[in-house]
C-alpha cells in the first residue's frame, strides 16, 4: 500500500503528459527508455554524492542544500541535453516530457530506496513523497541519507 502511494502519482502524471501530448512524436518505448536512464542517474548519484560529501568541509544540511542538488540535477539534465543536441527531441513539449520522464525514473529509485530504508515511515510521509515527487519530480535532499 505504501509503495503504491509513493510511486503511482509520478507515474500517473507522466502518463497524463504523454496522453495529452497532441503531437505524439515520442514513442512509448522512448519514454520508457528515458525513465530507465533517470533511474540510472539516481543510481549514479549515490556514489557521486557520497564522494562529494566525504570531501565537503561543511555539515550534512549544508551539503544537502548547496551541493547535492547540483550533482543530481546535472545527472538528470545530461541525457536531456544530449537528446536535444543530437536532435532526437525537437519540440518543447517533447523536451518537457523527456525531462519529466528522467525525473520520474530518478524519483522511482529515490522513493523505493526511501521505502526500503524506512519501512516504519507513516502513511502520510509516503503520501507527501508520492504527490510531492509528482509535482516537482524529486525531493531536495540526497536520497541516500
Amino acid at each position: 500500500m505504501h509503495a503504491s502511494i509513493a510511486l503511482v502519482p509520478v507515474l500517473m502524471f507522466l502518463g497524463a503528459l504523454v496522453y495529452f501530448d497532441s503531437f505524439k512524436l515520442l514513442q512509448s518505448r522512448t519514454v520508457l527508455a528515458v525513465v530507465a536512464v533517470g533511474a540510472v542517474a539516481a543510481g549514479a548519484s549515490y556514489p557521486l554524492d557520497t564522494l562529494a560529501y566525504n570531501h565537503f568541509p561543511g555539515d550534512f544540511q549544508s551539503f544537502s542544500r548547496y551541493v547535492s542538488p547540483w550533482i543530481e540535477e546535472f545527472l538528470k539534465a545530461l541525457p536531456l541535453v544530449f537528446l536535444i543536441r543530437t536532435r532526437r527531441v525537437g519540440l518543447q513539449v517533447d523536451a518537457a516530457i523527456v525531462g519529466f520522464a528522467l525525473g520520474t525514473g530518478f524519483a522511482l529509485v529515490e522513493n523505493v530506496y526511501y521505502l526500503t530504508s524506512r519501512p516504519d515511515a507513516m502513511l502520510v510521509v509516503q503520501v507527501i513523497r508520492g504527490f510531492g515527487t509528482a509535482s516537482c519530480t524529486a525531493a531536495r535532499r540526497p536520497f541516500w541519507r
